[in-house]
């Protein structure tokens, strides 16, 4: 059972793609090793990706990102990238 489980009653693993509060996340890799974990809010649909911080709600910093890059979309239960064509 997961750890906090009580009384006998089995409490499911979380998944590594979900955070605290159950809401999906996107994990930043470089090289191949983890870098950082954006919680993606339950309450939003969209979330900007790009190197202008004060435009996007995830920034990164690297020059082959552009200020707006890409897009995530949540849509039902799934969520999307979409390139933003910069």
């Amino acid at each position: 059972s997961a750890p906090g489980a009580e009384d006998g009653e089995e409490q499911p693993d979380k998944s590594p793609l979900l955070g605290e509060d159950g809401d999906p996340c996107l994990d930043v890799m470089k090289d191949g090793a983890w870098v950082e974990r954006h919680t993606l809010s339950s309450a939003k649909k969209r979330w900007l990706l790009g190197r202008a911080a004060a435009t996007v709600d995830i920034a990164m910093n690297h020059d082959s990102i552009s200020r707006q890059h890409a897009a995530l979309l949540r849509r039902g239960d799934k969520i999307f990238v979409a390139d933003l064509g910069s």
